[in-house]
């Protein structure tokens, strides 16, 4: 796969960073805050099945410690809670939450976003919570701060933000269950938060993401109804959501984004174990040591796309191509599939939904997304299906953020008039 221009402009960056970035973490001592799985903050109790699902664990201030790149001038506190949620398989995990109080909140019920920045890496010390952390070395800093222009733009118009690790405490990336139900969590987590939120009574929530961060926005819209219909949801935004994980592999195999591909993989055996009996079997030793790298802290998107860039990742399995035919990786494959559940996941026609994408996107194949949209509005869903015909992939993470900031703001303010399907651009 040719590298496009703005990737090549992306790469530049994130490999001065990342060649500072493989030392620092590793001065003991030196860190106010230890990565994550070595911090005791992030460490799940041992009863954390007697917690509620949203319930708050553990919580710090962490105002005076944020990263560059979120805007100082919006925000009053930031704090960072532990909070109760499920692993893919629905067993008691605990999960931390980054939640911004805006500087001048709107008048009126609390106006929520849960954010879910994508991770895309399969290690803990990957998390987003941890790369907000200013001087904390993580790899993973840059992919962040390239995502605050968002979280910016909310926190000036007045609304709350919750900034998940939607992974969970095992980096299951990519696995729809667990992220959707931890970007959920999520949001009651900070409604819980009297500290950020002083009276969530008449509150509005917003589920939005994008890539992988899309995905599991996604998820939590499917799921809110069975899952958390105590939240006052009001509407979903989120774009470059990889529908089906099966051709989203074959899609990015020899690419220069092949490293999002074997991350998928050793994303979803950490959550499930017929995974990793199946793997156990299946990779080569090149195999092996592929997946301990990227549940390693070099293992963020810089690092697994700079390694991982133009291989073919099936040359690290013993099946090669033909493990995607393996009867439990089919299992997984359908079990992750957006809309896979029939009318269980159909969004339904009570909240409107913005969901958009790179027309060309090199990354994430647009016609099963094409085919998601297609499947909902026939089912009564309230989709505005937004394509960027000049953008890809990466550059959507900015280009997408006017039209979706738009979109909300509309919502929040009442002022949407969308009351079926509609195809745009932006």
């Amino acid at each position: 796969m040719k590298l496009t221009a703005s990737f090549l402009a992306l790469a530049g960056s994130l490999a001065l960073l990342a060649e500072g970035a493989s030392i620092e973490p590793r001065l003991a001592g030196r860190l106010k805050y230890p990565q994550p799985s070595v911090d005791p903050f992030y460490r799940v109790p041992s009863n954390v099945a007697s917690y509620a699902n949203g319930a708050i664990i553990r919580e710090r201030d962490v105002t005076a410690d944020v990263a560059l790149g979120v805007d100082s001038n919006q925000y009053s506190k930031v704090y960072q809670l532990l909070y109760r949620s499920q692993t893919g398989l629905g067993a008691p995990d605990a999960t931390v939450t980054t939640v911004f109080r805006p500087k001048s909140p709107k008048k009126g019920a609390a106006q929520v976003v849960t954010f879910a920045a994508f991770t895309d890496s399969a290690a803990k010390d990957c998390a987003s919570s941890y790369a907000l952390i200013k001087d904390s070395g993580s790899q993973q800093d840059t992919i962040v701060k390239l995502q605050t222009p968002f979280i910016n733009a909310l926190l000036q118009k007045g609304y709350y933000v919750s900034v998940p690790d939607y992974q969970g405490s095992q980096a299951a990336f990519i696995v729809g269950p667990q992220e959707g139900r931890a970007h959920l969590d999520s949001t009651r987590a900070i409604l819980n938060h009297r500290p950020t939120i002083a009276d969530p009574t008449g509150h509005q929530a917003i589920l939005s993401g994008y890539s992988g961060g899309g995905h599991a926005a996604a998820w939590a819209a499917q799921l809110r109804k069975e899952y958390a219909p105590e939240i006052n949801v009001v509407g979903g935004s989120f774009g470059g959501v990889p529908v089906d994980l099966k051709a989203t592999l074959l899609n990015l195999n020899n690419g220069a984004f092949a490293g999002f591909g074997m991350a998928g993989l050793a994303g979803a055996a950490n959550a499930y174990p017929e995974l990793v009996t199946l793997f156990d079997g299946e990779l080569k030793p090149n195999g092996t040591e592929a997946f301990k790298f990227l549940r390693s802290d070099q293992g963020c998107v810089v690092g697994e796309l700079a390694k991982f860039a133009g291989v073919d990742y099936f040359g690290y399995i013993k099946s090669g191509q033909a493990l995607l035919d393996d009867p439990t990786a089919k299992k997984y494959f359908e079990i992750n599939r957006l809309g896979s559940r029939g009318a269980q996941d159909y969004l339904g026609s009570d909240i409107p939904y913005y969901i958009y994408h790179a027309k060309n996107d090199q990354v994430i194949p647009r016609p099963p997304v094409d085919e998601y949209v297609a499947l909902q509005c026939a089912q009564g869903a309230r989709i505005e299906y937004s394509l960027n015909p000049v953008s890809e992939h990466v550059s959507e993470t900015v280009a997408g953020v006017a039209g979706q900031v738009d979109w909300i703001n509309k919502v929040f303010e009442s002022k949407l008039v969308q009351p079926a399907c509609l195809n745009s651009t932006h």
